[in-house]
């Protein structure tokens, strides 16, 4: 198509011209090339003229086989103004492509769309501007999803580290906030569709959708409980015929750059952590220790045909800033914490 877009603008036919030209590769593979396309004032004999205009047809007629031939025609005929759009032009060449009246277009862009689902309730919080969540979740950058606390301990959402009130490590100007590791990154291995961050309720939510069911994880770090992190999974297989199962992905982070591990205690339904910063910010300042008790999530969770399921996981984050004295052990408060929070001592 270079010649056509390059040098002088050709001289088109009307609209009733260019229009009987597009039809006629509906009953033929050859085309006669209309005679205005050879009216290319670039200088040249005859011949060359009559060339530039063959090769400027045939970009048309080739295309147009395919069922594209009004995007050729734009690009050999910028001259042509009638005020139309390009899916206008497609269609009134076209009438009767469809019975419904749909273009080509329209039935491309309708199934390369891909299938998305949110629920009601974040759509109506959302008008009450409550809430925001987002359909594409997949292409929000990292440093676009939100930021989740509640005054001791917060993270923005997705990554493996948060941070505790008063717990730095380093020596003096290279101190830094101390990398804590997330207690529960866990999700379903499936597709989510969404992501909100309710402001009412300060929780981050997302939705995973299967054809008949879907599962919503909700995860905030308590207000009430400070030391509290939760991640709810509602399954909701009500509309589905047949059992429903999931398997899990539990990203709990094993190394630790700004700690020294004490003890890793790991159960079948729990998991413990003992951790000590590597250096005090001065030679007047002692080391910090950290401790965190989480419920462990099952590899699979099921649920039967038309039931509903919540699970619930919770983690309690304890340090020997806050941790009451006289007390046997910051690791002690962490299980006793999440012992009373319903998880049963690890």
């Amino acid at each position: 198509l270079q010649p056509c877009l390059g040098g002088t603008e050709p001289k088109v036919a009307k609209q009733h011209g260019m229009r009987a030209f597009m039809a006629a590769q509906e009953l033929k593979w050859e085309w006669p090339v209309p005679q205005e396309y050879s009216r290319v004032e670039v200088g040249g004999d005859e011949h060359n003229r009559i060339r530039r205009g063959f090769v400027c047809a045939a970009a048309v007629a080739l295309p147009a086989v395919l069922g594209i031939a009004a995007t050729a025609l734009a690009l050999c005929a910028p001259g042509y103004s009638s005020g139309r759009g390009f899916r206008e032009l497609w269609a009134g060449s076209h009438e009767s492509s469809t019975s419904s009246g749909q273009t080509l277009t329209d039935a491309i862009l309708l199934a390369e769309k891909p299938r998305q689902w949110v629920p009601d309730e974040w759509k109506q919080r959302s008008e009450a501007g409550q809430l925001l969540y987002s359909a594409d979740p997949a292409h929000l950058k990292a440093w676009l999803k939100p930021n989740l606390g509640n005054g001791y301990m917060g993270t923005q959402f997705g990554r493996p580290w948060m941070y505790l009130s008063g717990v730095y490590n380093g020596y003096k100007v290279n101190s830094q906030r101390a990398r804590v590791p997330v207690p529960l990154v866990v999700k379903p291995r499936g597709r989510c569709t969404g992501m909100a961050l309710d402001f009412e309720r300060g929780v981050v939510e997302e939705v995973f959708v299967w054809p008949k069911a879907h599962v919503l994880v909700r995860t905030y770090f308590h207000q009430a409980l400070p030391h509290i992190a939760v991640t709810e999974l509602e399954i909701d297989n009500s509309k589905g015929a047949d059992p429903f199962s999931f398997q899990v992905e539990d990203h709990l982070a094993s190394k630790f750059p700004d700690f020294a591990t004490k003890s890793f205690l790991r159960k079948q339904a729990s998991t413990c952590l003992s951790l000590r910063t590597r250096k005090a910010e001065s030679p007047r300042t002692k080391l910090i220790d950290v401790a965190l008790c989480r419920a462990n999530p099952d590899p699979v969770y099921s649920v039967g045909p038309g039931e509903t399921r919540r699970v619930l996981l919770h983690a309690a984050v304890w340090t020997s800033r806050d941790a009451p004295s006289p007390s046997p052990s910051v690791l002690t408060s962490a299980q006793m914490e999440y012992g009373g929070g319903g998880g049963g001592g690890p």
